[in-house]
């Protein structure tokens, strides 16, 4: 069928992005009750990676998604830039996010990148956001990997 055709063709395009950063962990973290409008929601992943580089002390990249409907929640692929935040641990994290539960797991296969790209394609009950931290960052790692040819484009989707 042709939609299930272009949502794996899809799917599969958000993972190959996915992979081409060296994603240390993943953080899931849980907004509790909180019930938060896109921008807040926004906002709030900023402050939340801004603490993680501040307590990890070294600069961090971040692509994300998160959702704000049903069970709100954001899954947060993340890369340091002097590959240290493997050391991070829960109980370090749960320190800087105030308004859940929170999971990390490092990143040791290809299952982060896959299980966010399933989840950032359109879902019946759920509208995930894509979330990015540090663009400068991330442009960089694109420029050194694609060469100076390629132009990274950040976009929004729902």
């Amino acid at each position: 069928m042709l939609k299930d055709r272009l949502w794996n063709e899809l799917q599969e395009g958000y993972r190959q992005f996915l992979l081409s950063y060296p994603y240390e962990i993943m953080v899931t973290i849980h907004f509790g009750k909180m019930r938060f409008r896109e921008e807040t929601a926004n906002k709030v992943l900023k402050q939340f990676m801004t603490k993680v580089a501040k307590y990890s002390k070294t600069q961090i990249a971040c692509i994300g998604i998160y959702n704000i409907l049903k069970s709100p929640h954001a899954h947060l692929l993340i890369f340091g830039k002097k590959g240290t935040l493997r050391s991070l641990l829960k109980k370090d994290i749960d320190k800087l996010w105030r308004y859940g539960s929170v999971h990390i797991n490092p990143n040791t296969d290809e299952g982060a990148a896959f299980y966010v790209a399933t989840n950032v394609t359109p879902h019946l009950q759920d509208r995930y956001e894509l979330f990015f931290y540090n663009l400068r960052m991330l442009k960089k790692h694109r420029m050194e990997m694609f060469g100076n040819g390629k132009r990274f484009h950040s976009t929004q989707c729902s």
